[in-house]
Order: C-alpha cells, then sequence, then structure tokens
C-alpha cells in the first residue's frame, strides 16, 4: 500500500507540472476535493465510487473491473486476441451492468456528499456529471442520483438533451453526462463544451480512477483553462476489500434482488 501511494504521489507530481493550467491532487474526502470551490466555476463529477455506489460489493465498480478482467482472460483462453478478448469482456460486462443498475440501490459514497453539492450549487457554481456507465443508463442514473438527494440539474450548463459523437454516442442528459467505457472522457468533455460553446473559466473534476482526471487534463490543455483535478480516494478501502468468491456468489443468486454481502459470506464454502 505505501509503496502503491508514493508512485501515486510521483505520478500526481509530474502532472501538476506538465500542464501550465492544470492543479491536480490526491484527496480523501469530497470536502477537501470541492475546498476553494466558488461561484465562477464548473464542478464535474464522476459518479461510481465517487459520489455514489451500491450498499454492496455486486454493482459496484469495482466488479465491473473484476468482471471485465476475468472475462478478457476466459476469451484468451479460446485464442482470441488480446483487443477482441477484452472489447467482447466489455459488451458482457455492460450488458450485465445494465441489467443491474436498472433497478439498482445506491447510497453516497460519504454521508455528506449530497449536502456538499447542494452547498455548492446553492454558490452559484455549475455542477454537472461525466460518467463511463453507457445512455442506456441515462433514466436509472438520475432516479438513483435523486434517491440520495442529488440533482445535477438544479443547476447544470444546459437543460437541453446533448449527444456527442465519438467512438460510441454519449447523451448529456438532466445535469449528466453519459460516455460509456469505450470513450475518453477528457477528449469527449471538450466536444461537449464545444458543442455548447461553453468557456467556463475554472473545471474541477473529481474522479476515484486517476487515468480519468489526467484524461482530462490532457483534454483542455489546448483551451488554456484553469483545470483542479481531485483524484478522490474515498472508496479505495471498499475497493480493495472486495471479496470475490462474494461477488460470484452475489452473481450466481441474482433474480432481481441482491444478496448483502454478509449474506453472501454466509453461503462461502
Amino acid at each position: 500500500m505505501k509503496s502503491r501511494n508514493i508512485i501515486f504521489l510521483m505520478t500526481a507530481t509530474f502532472f501538476v507540472s506538465s500542464f501550465t493550467a492544470a492543479n491536480i491532487q490526491n484527496v480523501q474526502t469530497m470536502a477537501e476535493a470541492l475546498s476553494g470551490v466558488d461561484s465562477d466555476i464548473l464542478v464535474i463529477f464522476d459518479l461510481d465510487n465517487t459520489v455514489m455506489m451500491p450498499p454492496q460489493s455486486l454493482g459496484g465498480e469495482e466488479w465491473y473491473d473484476y468482471f471485465v478482467e476475468k472475462r478478457t482472460k476466459e476469451n484468451e483462453t479460446k485464442g482470441i486476441s488480446f483487443a477482441k478478448a477484452k472489447e467482447m469482456a466489455i459488451d458482457q460486462g455492460l450488458k450485465e451492468w445494465n441489467q443491474f443498475h436498472t433497478t439498482a440501490k445506491v447510497i453516497p459514497v460519504e454521508e455528506e456528499t449530497p449536502t456538499l453539492i447542494t452547498k455548492i450549487q446553492s454558490m452559484g457554481a455549475k455542477t454537472m456529471a461525466l460518467t463511463a456507465r453507457p445512455i442506456e443508463l441515462a433514466n436509472a442514473t438520475v432516479f438513483q442520483l435523486n434517491s440520495i438527494g442529488i440533482d445535477f440539474n438544479k443547476r447544470t450548463v444546459t437543460s437541453a438533451l446533448v449527444r456527442v459523437p465519438g467512438k460510441n454516442v454519449s447523451q448529456f442528459k438532466s445535469g449528466a453526462l453519459l460516455v460509456g467505457p469505450k470513450n475518453n472522457k477528457g477528449k469527449i468533455l471538450v466536444k461537449f463544451l464545444k458543442q455548447l460553446q461553453l468557456k467556463p473559466k475554472k473545471n474541477y473534476f473529481i474522479d476515484n480512477k486517476l487515468h480519468h482526471v489526467e484524461n482530462v487534463a490532457k483534454a483542455l490543455e489546448p483551451t488554456k483553462v484553469l483545470y483542479f483535478g481531485r483524484r478522490h480516494g474515498a472508496a479505495d478501502r471498499k475497493i480493495e476489500a472486495m471479496d470475490k468468491d462474494v461477488v460470484e456468489i452475489q452473481h450466481q443468486y441474482f433474480f432481481g434482488e441482491v444478496l448483502s454481502n454478509a449474506q453472501a459470506q454466509l453461503l462461502k464454502k
């Protein structure tokens, strides 16, 4: 764990010095991530494992990553190239992910996150979500956010439904830009802002995955917009604690209702 943290800090330092208009930091809480936010800013939030998560392992972003990795290896054993094997695994994972999240319950990653988002909105900051979820989950995503007291549409960049071209079509709806797992978040964000002819003076982007924070920094660099990237680590312990046996049992017994981690533990042999 310590060595991995050292590697992260070295990487973060590199990117702070590499992007003249960028400021990338590692933070552990949403309160820390939003420190310094004012009214003259666009605050962009990743969703899964940053803002919200399911109460059990199945359906979590870490489960999806595990599923794709496992299926990729299985596909490779059939003589399929890695690139094709991974693409097939992503498609398989999306099918499972969509089926689960159509009706899935979620909780905030941090209890205070909904209140903090409402607070910066009341201050005048514009907000939106930028997520790797597929556009098929647009309605379910808005419902999940509303269920925990978050409404990005309350003060966002546009009330219009916007579609953005890319490897797969992305869609902005009710304050959430869903880009899917095959697109680069940074490139789609820049396309989206250009479509709307928006030029925020400052952008905050909060995501639990460093590569997304970096990709947004790279994409925004030519615009010379001030960028504050925050690699949010509140869900790190939950991600690292995922029990593969538990999540396999939850997956096996998922028929619309999902077993809690405690219930699945009882079924472990």
